[in-house]
């Protein structure tokens, strides 16, 4: 039988200005609050006490309601109070419990004789007077003995709980300070709330520093339309996720930028859904119309960047496959820098800047980073080269080409940053570093990013025979083939409509948009043979790829088979035995009860021969060993 005590006089603390570090009370009841919102959950509200006073309304962070549900916590049980604040909401104090330990389920008993704390008390105890003693309470004239502070009582396979005043609690003190002198903050960063003490109750005020921003994205569904944009927030306790809509866009996005430190009140603190955000926060911020941003240069404190840093050997066990949302910090060595390139994503149709950089850390262990955008762009200007130190904070890990990182739009990436862990990675690969066997977590890539093979593995590997899931892979292909025959039709000329259109009485009618149109656009759809030196196949090319390969437009291509066949063909033959990095996809279609492979080119890339004499090499190299 192990004896365990509650934390003295800690319901006048937690109030105070002053409150505990990790009480330990006592449950004397649980209540149930339910939410009409069926997209909301619903709350606990528990009373506690320290044996002396009890706390009617602390309200238990959702994040915990499973140890209710669960039957953890109980009445008349023990639990120790690891992360806490009190606010004031409509002239009441609401103690908000947002970490806990269960130590002791129902132990039978209250623990002493509890009186609710009266407001007067409460008084007293932010004016440092004595509280006045309550009726039959312990302590007055009509109590006699007084009742102890704290009450032993005893639970079996529980171990003791020392009853002693721990050092102060930081984050209630924090919270006390904001509540009582919400309009005088001095510049010290402990006069503001910790971004990880935020919940969605009473007010706060937090100065932080911003560490990324994305671009405005804009958005539309069956329910509207509009734009939003985010950003990171860190103060010198952790970090914070927070998001504007609309008129908040307009109002903050060109006010916060990365780098300054701003003293921000108001906006909706809501809880974080985990599978859109990296950030190690259970709650995050919506800007709204309350909410206000002012620049200021008094904390010069709070750190740029938080780091934890994953080492490359924890990668090739991680479970980073389709659906997960795994975001990592890594730090490494340049060990190759990849051509600049543009391609086009599908979901947008529009082009964009990438360039894939192979990182080394002290394991020896090589993986892909992929850099988009202004990133990519500007990674050379800005110093990157091989043998630099590059840091990326905040990057997507994937099992993409085996193991691989992708920049994101919160992404940061800095190249010889002065930190320790950069000055020892660049001494370590200064002294033996350079000359360690790198064994690499990601297969090649090629031009769209998808693994090189040979033409032959198409049939070796049975890639497309999968009706359902397309396979994607990439080739490097001599064209030697085009069907000259059906490779243009007419196409109905609407902006978003890419069918074809059937001539009737000098009209030409679309059947998906149901309007007859007076004229008519030239699309390009060719049958491509591409050959290598392992074998042949024939590849299905649609409007880009196929103008990429002939190197006209299909209108112009359309015109000249009307005006001069014999140019004509002259330019498809033209076209013939170059070579090209072609990405492909290949799935089982059926077509009148007989199915078949169809290869699709998804993009065309010009021969990068710098990368090809780089992957011959490397090539040779593995024959070798």
């Amino acid at each position: 039988m192990a004896e365990l005590e509650l934390t003295p006089n800690s319901m006048i603390g937690i109030i105070s200005s002053n409150p505990p570090d990790k009480p330990v009370v006592q449950v004397l009841g649980i209540k149930k609050i339910s939410n009409n919102d069926a997209n909301k959950l619903d709350r606990f509200r528990l009373q506690i006490s320290d044996g002396t006073n009890k706390q009617p309304s602390a309200m238990l962070g959702t994040q915990l309601n499973h140890l209710v549900t669960e039957n953890l916590i109980q009445k008349n049980g023990i639990i120790r109070l690891d992360k806490y604040l009190c606010n004031v909401i409509s002239n009441r104090r609401i103690v908000i419990i947002l970490g806990l330990e269960v130590l002791s389920p129902d132990i039978g008993h209250v623990i002493g004789n509890p009186v609710t704390l009266r407001e007067e008390d409460v008084a007293n105890v932010a004016t440092g007077a004595t509280a006045s003693p309550q009726k039959g309470a312990p302590g007055s004239p009509a109590a006699a003995p007084p009742a102890p502070a704290a009450a032993p009582a005893t639970a079996p396979a529980v171990a003791s709980v020392v009853a002693k005043k721990s050092p102060e609690n930081q984050y209630a003190r924090l919270s006390a300070a904001s509540r009582s002198a919400p309009a005088a903050r001095s510049s010290a960063s402990d006069h503001y709330n910790p971004v990880t003490m935020l919940n969605p109750y009473g007010r706060w005020t937090i100065c932080v520093r911003v560490t990324s921003k994305s671009p405005i994205r804009e958005w539309k569904n069956d329910r509207g339309s509009g734009k939003l944009f985010s950003v990171d927030l860190l103060d010198s306790h952790g970090e914070l996720r927070a998001t504007g809509f609309n008129e908040s866009v307009d109002k903050l996005y060109d006010k916060l930028e990365v780098g300054k430190t701003y003293v921000i009140t108001g906006g909706k603190v809501k809880q974080a859904n985990k599978k859109y955000t990296h950030i190690k926060n259970d709650y995050e911020l919506s800007f709204d119309d309350s909410t206000e941003v002012e620049l200021t240069e008094a904390d010069n404190s709070l750190p740029k960047y938080n780091f934890s840093f994953e080492s490359f050997a924890n990668f090739e066990k991680a479970n980073c496959g389709q659906g997960t949302n795994v975001f990592v910090d890594v730090i490494g060595i340049v060990k190759d820098v990849g051509t600049l390139s543009t391609i086009t994503i599908r979901s947008t149709n529009q082009e964009r800047s990438k360039m894939d950089v192979q990182l080394m850390d002290k394991t020896g262990l090589v993986i892909n980073l992929t850099l988009w955008g202004k990133e990519a762009e500007d990674f050379e200007k800005n110093g990157g080269a091989v043998g630099v130190v590059l840091v990326a904070k905040t990057v997507r890990l994937s099992d993409y080409g085996g193991r691989s990182l992708s920049g994101v739009g919160s992404s940061v990436f800095l190249i010889n940053p002065d930190l320790p862990e950069a000055h020892a990675l660049a001494g370590w690969y200064e002294r033996e570093g350079s000359d360690v066997s790198a064994k690499k977590l990601t297969v090649r890539q090629a031009s769209g990013g998808e693994q090189r093979i040979d033409v032959s593995a198409i049939k070796e590997l049975n890639l497309g025979a999968d009706p359902v899931k397309a396979d994607r892979f990439a080739i490097k292909g001599m064209v030697t083939y085009i069907k000259k025959e059906n490779c243009l039709y007419k196409a109905c000329p609407g902006p978003e409509c890419k069918k074809k259109v059937v001539e009737n009485g000098g009209k030409y009618s679309c059947e998906k948009c149901k309007t007859d149109y007076d004229t008519f656009v030239w699309r390009m759809m060719a049958l491509v043979g591409l050959s290598d030196a392992t074998g042949q196949v024939y590849v299905t090319c649609f409007q880009d790829q196929a103008e990429m390969l002939v190197g006209t437009s299909a209108q112009e291509l359309g015109e000249m088979r009307e005006k001069n066949e014999g140019q004509f063909n002259q330019l498809l033959n033209d076209a013939n035995f170059k070579t090209w990095i072609f990405s492909c996809r290949a799935k089982t279609e059926t077509y009148n009860e007989e199915s078949r492979v169809k290869t699709t080119a998804v993009s065309v890339g010009n021969l990068d021969f710098r990368e090809e004499n780089k992957r011959m090499i490397e090539q040779i190299k593995s024959y070798n060993s």
